[in-house]
């Protein structure tokens, strides 16, 4: 047990960085599926009666920003509270 201890001492900052680096690598992979769509994050089919999305620069750009806004909605709540304090 003493050894693996003297290890853990002499090679802490390689083993933080490939923990960070194997952190990094899947919160990147689960980006790359939200992006994309596949799996849990797959495009629900349009409900009888909704007009379909088009296609375009408008669309896509307005489809990032809802998804922005979404996901960072708390944070930029706590921007406007500090703005207005």
């Amino acid at each position: 047990m003493e050894n693996f201890i003297v290890f853990l001492e002499k090679h802490f900052t390689g083993i933080l960085i490939a923990i960070l680096l194997l952190l990094g690598l899947a919160l990147f992979l689960n980006w790359l599926i939200w992006i994309f769509g596949w799996g849990r994050h797959k495009v629900k089919p349009l409900l009888p009666g909704q007009p379909a999305p088009k296609g375009g620069f408008v669309f896509i750009f307005a489809e990032l920003m809802v998804k922005i806004i979404n996901d960072f909605r708390h944070f930029l709540a706590l921007i406007l509270v500090l703005i207005f304090a």
